[in-house]
């Protein structure tokens, strides 16, 4: 990951929490051997554990590249948009603001049900409670259920995160005019990257 000091996060672990809850569809790398394999799967944070539960499609071709012993990078990225010139106070050069997080570690998939099972409650257990808690819907695997039948086709994994760098780029380095009107800006059109400049700017 390419830093500078404006941008790069400086408790990387607590604002790439953040990230994770708030965006939680990762970009998934992994490389071995010369060969690279992409795709995307929602991962849900283990704080206490340091650690990222998702699934694949067990068909899925990165599974047989991880399970070779090819490392995971999931690439997060939340609130972002792009900053026009013409919203400053003093014109500069056209950018873009966002927030974005690189965890990278080890694949550890689930060997047996029940700790497939218990990851997998886990990760609908979060993500209901974040995109749905009004109605939360209950995970369950009683006989003859649906998700018995998904489960027979995926594969549930965790990410043992090694090391995690957490990146705002949200205008820290623009003077206190330029700072305030791209702000009030992007409060019309991304609020969310609104949000997140002002987090970045304490």
């Amino acid at each position: 990951m390419y830093e500078r000091p404006h941008f790069t996060a400086k408790d990387s672990w607590e604002v790439g929490a953040q990230i994770f809850r708030e965006a939680p569809l990762a970009l998934l790398v992994s490389e071995l051997d010369g060969q690279c394999e992409v795709g995307h799967a929602p991962l849900a944070y283990d704080s206490a554990r340091r650690c990222l539960i998702g699934h694949f499609a067990g068909q899925n071709p990165q599974v047989a590249h991880v399970r070779a012993g090819a490392k995971l990078t999931a690439v997060f990225t939340a609130a972002n948009s792009y900053v026009s010139p013409s919203w400053m106070a003093k014109p500069d050069v056209p950018t873009w603001n966002y927030a974005t997080a690189y965890a990278h570690g080890a694949f550890v998939p689930a060997c047996d049900f029940e700790t497939a099972k218990r990851l997998l409650q886990f990760q609908s257990d979060q993500m209901e409670q974040h995109f749905n808690a009004e109605a939360p819907w209950m995970f369950t695997i009683p006989d003859r259920d649906p998700v018995a039948t998904v489960m027979q086709g995926i594969q549930v994994f965790e990410i043992r995160i090694e090391t995690l760098k957490a990146k705002l780029k949200m205008g820290q380095n623009l003077d206190a005019s330029n700072f305030q009107a791209v702000t009030d800006q992007l409060l019309k059109v991304s609020p969310e990257t609104a949000a997140w400049m002002r987090k970045a700017r304490l």
